[in-house]
């Protein structure tokens, strides 16, 4: 009896970690590139996605609401990944802030935002 109560729990605890995987497993690169728009990309973004910013400077802010996306920029030099927001903007700050990391608004609360980076 304990030999079949340990295969059961083995598989049970494999398939979980399977299912836990999956998502990461599906994961893709979205590449930005001067001209584009890095909103787009975070838009059509799934957890475990990696978004990569090249170099140049990119207009406007970000609105991130969505789970496990990771966001790369190519530094914070003037050759790097520069975000300059749009003065007067309705997004993030109203044009003081580049990137925004906003909780999911629901019936019961904001719900945060988990594992971006």
């Amino acid at each position: 009896m304990p030999r079949i109560f340990g295969s059961v729990l083995l598989g049970v605890g494999s398939l979980a970690l399977m299912v836990g995987i999956a998502p990461v497993a599906s994961a893709s690169t979205i590449d930005v590139h001067p001209g584009q728009s890095i909103q787009a990309a975070v838009n059509n973004a799934h957890a475990g996605d990696v978004i990569v910013v090249h170099p140049g400077t990119y207009h406007g802010s970000v609105a991130i609401r969505k789970n496990f996306i990771t966001i790369r920029g190519a530094g914070d030099s003037a050759s790097g990944t520069v975000l300059k927001p749009k003065a007067g903007s309705k997004r993030c700050g109203h044009g003081s802030a580049g990137f925004c990391v906003i909780g999911k608004k629901t019936a019961a609360g904001v719900v945060p935002v988990k594992g971006t980076r």
